[in-house]
């Protein structure tokens, strides 16, 4: 049961990542998006801060978990 729980944050985790690439990928892209405020900027940043945060606490807490360091 441990390695499906071990797989389940992975899987999360690297979802919560490519979320932050695409965040990145929208920031890299301004012609797409032409009528963009900068807030909306801003909460992008926020947004991928919080996925890239995220999925390292998921990372750190089973890598601990099973005994790797």
């Amino acid at each position: 049961m441990k390695r499906v729980k071990q797989f389940d944050a992975g899987l999360v985790a690297g979802g919560l990542l490519m979320l932050a690439a695409r965040g990145g990928n929208w920031l890299i892209t301004p012609a797409s998006h032409p009528d963009s405020t900068p807030l909306d900027s801003w909460l992008t940043v926020a947004g991928m801060v919080v996925c890239v945060a995220v999925a390292v606490v998921f990372i750190r807490k089973h890598r601990n978990e099973s005994g790797l360091s």
